[in-house]
């Protein structure tokens, strides 16, 4: 994780499956949401949901099930939220 979070710090865009991030937001294929417009990134029931804010439905959803890093993806996430809220 250390090592993730000095990847994101050098610019690096980080690969979890159909999902990337780096410092200035999420990808999902050819889609992109700032960091700035994410409400929350988190798993419901079994789907990994991120939200933008002020929309009712989310922007992705992704099943949990066989997400790559999960765990790491999710404080990564968390992380950069905070820093972009601040």
């Amino acid at each position: 994780m250390p090592r993730d979070a000095a990847r994101l710090e050098a610019g690096e865009r980080i690969g979890f499956g159909v999902v990337g991030i780096d410092l200035s937001g999420i990808t999902q294929g050819g889609r992109r949401i700032p960091w700035q417009e994410v409400e929350r990134v988190d798993v419901r029931q079994g789907v990994v949901e991120i939200r933008r804010r002020g929309d009712r439905t989310p922007w992705t959803t992704l099943p949990a099930p066989g997400f790559p890093n999960l765990a790491v993806f999710l404080t990564l996430a968390d992380a950069l939220l905070r820093h972009h809220e601040a």
